[in-house]
């Protein structure tokens, strides 16, 4: 309900910042949240998807920061502060990369698509046959 609250007022971000504030809170609330979102069609597929991952990043590192104060292991402290730091980059990689990847099959489905335009437009003229009663002219 509040996803969808910050989706309206904020648009995505409106979302990712209620998904960063239930990750803080509780991670499997806010992932679900997201995904209700996605089922229902209020949020494309991507923005739950990306607002799962923001929960769950806001959710490690806050139990990294437990860690750091109950156990009291320097060598434990260093090592999970290390993975939080890779997945936490790994996380924003994945985002970058996603929005990358998008724009690249965005560019290469536009190429096809004018391609195909192209090729009608230069056999517009030719009559295609559906059989003996439909007969259509492109």
């Amino acid at each position: 309900m509040l996803g969808e609250a910050g989706r309206r007022a904020l648009g995505a971000w409106g979302l990712y910042v209620v998904s960063l504030v239930g990750g803080l809170v509780s991670s499997a609330s806010a992932v679900a949240s997201a995904g209700s979102l996605g089922a229902h069609g209020m949020a494309s597929w991507t923005l739950a998807g990306n607002a799962a991952l923001v929960a769950s990043l806001a959710s490690i590192s806050v139990n990294a920061v437990i860690v750091g104060r109950v156990a009291r292991v320097p060598a434990l402290v260093r090592a999970t502060l290390g993975m939080v730091l890779v997945l936490v980059l790994t996380g924003c990689a994945v985002l970058a990369g996603q929005r990358l990847v998008a724009q690249w099959l965005h560019d290469r489905a536009g190429h096809v698509v004018s391609a195909a335009a192209r090729e009608l437009q230069l056999h517009r003229s030719i009559p295609v046959d559906f059989g003996r009663d439909v007969r259509i002219a492109l």
